[in-house]
């Protein structure tokens, strides 16, 4: 139905008003009474929903964040309180030293000054001393615990608590040899009253002491409780305005009703008064009138910047950016024309400048000075895109570490099922279990001839021995759980983990086509499965000490990297999954090392070189590797380079079996060459700074990307600093980095594509490493130039960007190359995993989508310009 506007301009304030408070269009408010419904929908039921998710916010987020926070908060206090009673030991201990004092008077001056410290509220919080065995040494409110053996003292749960901090110090992997420890323990100097509590425990080493002092759980809940008082309060008061607030709006959307039922019956506002009604609007309006602009407020001019003259001859088409694929705004047009309301659409605003906005335009239809006409809100909605846009972003982050997670639960079992270990239903049951324990296996399967009938578990040897009194010399058979339940071997992980939990079993045994049980899962792997993701797969090798076993969940890495770029994760999140997989299972290996060597007889560090270093590494990696150890005696060195010589060897060993082969050139720790004192190192880099042939330096420049992976870092930050001093002003050593970086570039034809290899194993394919790798040279180049310490790609341009080495298209162009090359050769490794072929760098451009060569043609087109940078370089410098 048509409105003639032009016969009922007195109330258009109260309709447009109404309109912008609703989101209705224009006709529909002036024809429709007021709904109680829409009230409710619009206004009561979003409020109503604020509060409660204002309320859950309170007690489901904040709260336990400030729970955790305060937990944290003393957990830090406590740690920092014992590191001050250590110090007062050291300092005893320094006497002792010194000969200022005996062992003895140190150690019992440094009893007497630990056991009279306090602090907290009350000024009863103490401190503990025991020794390793565990021995009471002193405990201010136990005196009857003092010099007594602790090794049996259990607290009201059956923990031995001084057994656990004997534990905690020795298997902590930190320097300081200290950790926390949860248990039950009086309340302070009231022993009646037992209360759990958290102690941080610390080694003093010299004396074999343990320092301990701790914080009741107790003081923290009741700062939680207060807290949530205090904010069930404030909810409550905020509750109670809210419902005043809803109470108010209420009756004033009720007399903002009747107001404009009367104004219906008010026929007197002038054309002049609909103008400034329009203008005081904060969205841009535009009245169209036969086909005509006839009138636009400031807002929208001020928007598209046009005075009011220049605006007067344009139509709608000519302020929006029109799109190949953008057919909402033709048909929002074509329907415009034909006089036809269109629905609201997205599209873009053109300014008058060039520049572009994003918009929302909705039309309402009118009847001006009889004339058909529309008048269209254009809303600028950037901001929400925005906003938008962050979200989806969260959104995806969130997705890929769901399908991470998942990723594990659709695995086919027989990646993860184990051998069967059979036996005859006549042997013995203590035959059995000795079976099951050399096996290294939790269940055993019987046999009744060549049939599997039954099978026994852990929990059935224990159930019958010692609950029910079964013999150790009667049949197997007379324990075993039957009949078997069992799947198909095809099976997915989710299938078998449902089927475990229905059937309450531990050990599913799998069958393969022929039905023949050929293999065994049981829950434990199955509950290690359940929610695999980077996170849960690096820590397991972090937890693993067999090589066998480290070396077989490597080979889910590409699976799990596959997902990660399905799912649109960045490259260099990516690269940082996969590095720290390959840095976990290196650091598992050098712990284990130094467990079967023993103590290192000297301060090093462990080093990772080039990708590994900077975090870049793919699925096609070798070992990049070296060891520098502190400077020692001359006498000495040998002996000491010769420890960690055998270190390198087991560790760079222990890689090659876990798939991270040898490095062909012989970089790695184990070579004498590169595991050598720091003093070396330095006269290496000061060699190889002063190099006049670029040749000479190309199998060295993976050692000016070098982290320290494991050991002392001060000895890499000692190395590095040397670096830089070495290299400060060597013009000769960046012009030939500059030099290799330009001659082992990719190779560009005339038209800009990469050209591929015409001949060979790798004809018709070009290889993308070289791409990649012409970036993370001209990084590092520029990165050594400027004393930037950042080791990977993307960081070193980040700062090369901030001291204005590079500027923002420079930066952009290169990093955005560096992405889309990256993603590139990632996707491309990961299928070739899929179909069981070793990854390589070898792309054919014909296997690639038109979008795909499109991108990489932009991205070539980066790396011409990386080579055009490098050449002016080499220019400057020799001028």
């Amino acid at each position: 139905m048509n409105y003639d506007i032009s016969k009922n301009l007195q109330h258009i304030d109260s309709i447009v008003c109404i309109y912008k408070f609703k989101g209705i269009k224009f006709e529909h408010m002036l024809h429709s009474p007021n709904n109680k419904g829409n009230f409710f929908i619009h206004i009561a039921l979003p409020s109503g929903l604020a509060i409660i998710l204002f309320i859950s916010t309170i007690f489901f987020i904040i709260i336990p964040y400030f729970e955790k926070t305060m937990m944290a908060g003393k957990r830090e206090t406590i740690r920092e309180l014992n590191d001050s009673a250590y110090s007062l030991i050291a300092k005893f201990h320094a006497d002792e030293k010194k000969g200022v004092l005996n062992r003895r008077q140190a150690q019992k001056k440094a009893i007497s000054a630990v056991k009279n410290l306090r602090y907290g509220d009350e000024g009863k919080d103490y401190f503990w001393i025991t020794d390793l065995h565990p021995n009471m040494i002193m405990h201010p409110y136990r005196p009857d615990m003092d010099g007594k053996d602790l090794s049996d003292f259990q607290d009201p749960t059956g923990k031995k608590l001084f057994v656990e901090f004997v534990k905690t110090v020795k298997s902590s992997p930190y320097k300081q040899k200290s950790g926390f420890v949860n248990y039950m323990w009086q309340w302070k100097d009231n022993p009646d009253k037992i209360v759990p509590k958290l102690s941080h425990v610390r080694l003093f080493e010299p004396w074999n002491w343990i320092i301990g002092t701790g914080i009741y759980i107790e003081d923290v809940s009741k700062e939680i409780n207060k807290l949530k008082n205090h904010l069930t309060k404030l909810s409550l008061g905020i509750l109670f305005i809210i419902i005043l607030l809803l109470f108010y709006i209420n009756r004033q959307s009720h007399k903002m009703e009747l107001s404009r039922r009367n104004a219906e019956n008010k026929v007197k506002e002038s054309e002049e008064k609909h103008r400034k009604l329009i203008e005081a609007s904060t969205e841009g309006i535009m009245m169209i009138l036969g086909g005509k602009t006839a009138y636009s407020n400031k807002v929208l001019l001020d928007m598209l910047g046009y005075g009011e003259n220049e605006f007067s001859s344009l139509k709608l088409p000519d302020i929006i950016l029109e799109e190949e694929n953008d057919n909402d705004f033709k048909a929002f047009n074509a329907l415009l024309l034909k006089g036809d309301i269109p629905k609201p659409i997205e599209t873009k605003l053109k300014q008058k400048d060039g520049k572009t906005s994003d918009v929302l335009l909705t039309a309402s239809k009118i009847v001006f000075m009889k004339k058909n006409g529309f008048v269209i809100i254009i809303k600028d909605i950037s901001q929400h895109k925005k906003i938008q846009g962050e979200l989806t972003r969260s959104r995806e982050k969130i997705l890929v570490e769901l399908q991470t997670s998942l990723l594990s639960l659709t695995q086919n079992l027989k990646n993860t099922a184990q051998k069967i270990i059979p036996c005859q239903a006549s042997m013995p049951i203590n035959k059995a279990a000795e079976i099951m324990t050399k096996s290294e296996n939790s269940a055993i399967l019987v046999k009744n001839g060549k049939d599997f009938a039954g099978i026994v578990t852990d929990h059935d040897l224990r159930e019958s021995i010692i609950s029910k009194g079964a013999k150790s010399d009667e049949p197997v058979s007379k324990i075993m759980s039957s009949p078997l339940i069992s799947l198909s071997k095809e099976a997915l992980s989710f299938e078998a983990v449902l089927l475990m939990q229905d059937k309450n079993i531990s050990h599913l045994p799998l069958k393969n086509s022929e039905g023949e049980i050929v293999s065994i899962i049981d829950s434990n792997q199955m509950l290690k499965l359940k929610w695999y993701s980077p996170d849960i797969m690096i820590r397991e090798f972090y937890n693993e000490t067999s090589v066998k076993k480290i070396a077989a969940n490597q080979k889910r890495l590409p699976g799990l990297i596959k997902t990660l770029i399905d799912s649109g994760a960045a490259p260099a999140n990516i690269n940082r999954v996969i590095t720290a997989t390959s840095g976990a299972i290196t650091e598992s290996f050098i712990k284990l090392a130094i467990s079967r060597l023993g103590k290192p007889p000297a301060k090093f560090a462990f080093m990772t070189l080039g990708s590994q270093a900077r975090g870049e590494q793919t699925l096609v990696t070798d070992q990049d590797n070296a060891i520098v150890f502190e400077d020692v005696d001359k006498s000495r060195e040998k002996e000491v380079q010769d420890y960690f010589l055998k270190l390198g060897e087991k560790v760079s060993a222990w890689l090659n079996e876990a798939d991270y082969p040898f490095c062909s050139g012989g970089i790695m720790a184990k070579n004498p060459a590169w595991c050598r004192p720091l003093a070396k190192w330095k006269e290496y880099f000061k060699k190889w700074s002063e190099f006049n042939n670029p040749q000479d330096l190309i199998d060295v420049n993976i050692f000016f990307d070098f982290r320290c992976h494991y050991g002392d870092i001060s000895i890499t930050k000692n190395l590095r600093e040397s670096v830089f001093k070495t290299i400060e002003g060597k013009s000769i050593f960046f012009i030939n980095l500059a030099r290799n970086a330009i001659i082992h570039g990719p190779s560009v034809g005339m038209l800009g594509n990469i050209e591929v290899e015409t001949s060979g194993e790798h004809h018709d394919t070009f290889d993308i490493k070289r791409a990649i790798k012409l970036i993370t040279n001209f990084a590092r180049l520029y990165a050594l130039r400027n004393n930037i310490a950042g080791l990977s790609t993307i960081e070193r341009l980040g700062a090369l960007l901030e001291k204005n080495v590079i500027d923002k298209d420079e930066y952009e162009t290169i990093s955005q190359s560096y992405d889309f090359l990256m993603r590139l050769r990632l996707k491309h490794q990961t299928e070739q995993a899929a179909k069981n072929i070793l990854p390589d760098n070898f792309i054919n451009p014909k296997n690639l989508s038109k979008v795909e060569k499109l991108l990489l043609k932009n991205a070539t087109a980066g790396t011409v310009e990386i080579s055009n940078k490098l050449k002016y370089l080499v220019k400057f410098l020799l001028a």
